[in-house]
């Protein structure tokens, strides 16, 4: 009798053991099916819609992201110091100025200086240049809106609808103004004419 309660003992410990590891495994499983916590970030910005958030120009004016609404927004994360910003900074330029006020760039930059932000928009003519008519230069000093959207390598934009729904996330350097993405913008702007 001793031997079969020892054995049932063992048997039920080895039963929780096994039930218990399950358990572990079967968590571990279902981890890896969902998508990392950036894609979920980026999933959810697709079908609800942005971040608000208030942001102020380098004269101190205030400026929040539903203040735009009703018009196409390419939301780039930059700064003065990153190479491929600089290197994609004139072909944003090129293509909102191609389209004369119907795509606005929001450039939201993470220099930790107002003079770093003011001596790199010197060769465009400056904050109140007429080729940044349709560009607003934000400053992101603590990078908190920045951290809000997951960006975390510069630079990253975000092409985001009349509604603020993202249409299409870019992460590094891109070339704005080719036939391309010329393409693209004037059938974002037919789209979102319906």
């Amino acid at each position: 009798m001793k031997h079969f309660f020892r054995g049932a003992l063992v048997v039920l410990i080895i039963t929780i053991a096994l039930w218990l590891l399950w358990g572990k495994y079967s968590d571990f499983l279902t981890i890896g099916m969902r998508p990392p916590v950036g894609t979920q970030k980026l999933n959810t910005m697709e079908k609800d819609g942005v971040p608000d958030f208030q942001l102020t120009d380098l004269e101190g004016k205030s400026y929040s992201l539903t203040s735009f609404k009703d018009k196409i927004v390419i939301l780039s994360f930059w700064a003065s110091w990153c190479d491929p910003c600089i290197e994609e900074f004139p072909t944003l330029i090129k293509l909102v100025d191609f389209f004369q006020g119907r795509v606005i760039l929001l450039a939201v930059s993470a220099d930790r200086t107002k003079e770093d932000l003011i001596s790199f928009l010197k060769p465009y003519g400056g904050i109140k240049s007429k080729s940044l008519a349709n560009v607003v230069i934000l400053w992101d000093k603590e990078r908190k809106v920045a951290e809000e959207y997951g960006t975390e390598a510069l630079p990253e934009s975000y092409v985001l609808g009349k509604d603020l729904k993202i249409i299409r996330k870019v992460a590094g350097s891109e070339d704005w103004f080719s036939p391309a993405a010329i393409q693209m913008f004037h059938q974002i702007l037919n789209e979102q004419q319906k």
